[in-house]
């Protein structure tokens, strides 16, 4: 008997096993819903859940947005299925802060715009989840608007983006401790000598400059301890922005 076909000839469709942070929520009928979940070992899915807009629905309160889960689901002709959900963790103080939970749909937005369907990220899960635990777990005292660049940069570098910091965008020469630019249009760091021939450049100080290059090396955790000042504060927010806009 082929393999995958049970003994009246129904096809036994695949099932997977991961677990996974719910993005966010999409209907699909009037049962059912469709949720867009990180995954540890299958990256960015969207997957179809039967039933789960009944008032009775055991699967709906599993399935909350932003909810830590242990996922089954099997292949299926349009939409993977989900076959059973356990929550693992909710995030509770983080998820009652207002201040946190705008921080979290940020950076869900963000995921959701640069991850790619089904391409595994088993890092960028943890970056998603190391995020989610600092937010219910630490107290966080510098502002949560450079926490939350700071989770930019790291999901920009682990996707590949990262801007160039060690060599001018221009003339290619090694970036030095003077006064330096950054250039939105180049993704990268421009000399003194070069500023004036590139559109838009704008001066970034040499710690902005030390912070992006430790944020390809160090956890949230470390990142977060550094000691910054305000400019420091004021750069990173506004260069995470341009980095999320240029791609």
């Amino acid at each position: 008997m082929p393999a995958g076909v049970q003994p009246d000839g129904l096809k036994i469709m695949p099932t997977y096993k991961t677990k996974g942070i719910v993005l966010f929520k999409k209907d699909l009928s009037q049962n059912d819903g469709l949720f867009v979940i990180l995954s540890q070992n299958f990256g960015k899915i969207t997957v179809k859940a039967r039933g789960v807009r009944k008032i009775q629905s055991k699967l709906a309160s599993h399935l909350l947005s932003f909810n830590l889960v242990d996922l089954t689901f099997a292949s299926g002709r349009f939409f993977d299925q989900i076959t059973s959900v356990n929550v693992v963790e909710t995030y509770p103080k983080a998820k009652n802060n207002l201040k946190r939970l705008s921080l979290i749909f940020f950076a869900v937005e963000a995921i959701d715009q640069l991850v790619k369907e089904k391409a595994p990220e088993p890092e960028l899960f943890s970056l998603f989840k190391n995020f989610l635990n600092l937010l219910n777990e630490k107290k966080i005292t510098k502002p949560l608007s450079y926490f939350l660049a700071l989770f930019v940069f790291k999901l920009i570098y682990q996707l590949g983006y990262q801007p160039e910091l060690y060599f001018c965008q221009n003339c290619r020469k090694k970036i030095l401790p003077e006064k330096n630019y950054f250039s939105p249009e180049l993704k990268g760091v421009v000399c003194l000598s070069c500023q004036n021939r590139v559109k838009g450049a704008f001066p970034i100080s040499n710690n902005t400059i030390k912070i992006l290059r430790l944020a390809s090396k160090l956890s949230l955790e470390k990142l977060i301890k550094i000691k910054v000042g305000d400019r420091e504060i004021s750069e990173l927010g506004r260069l995470a922005q341009i980095l999320l806009k240029s791609h």
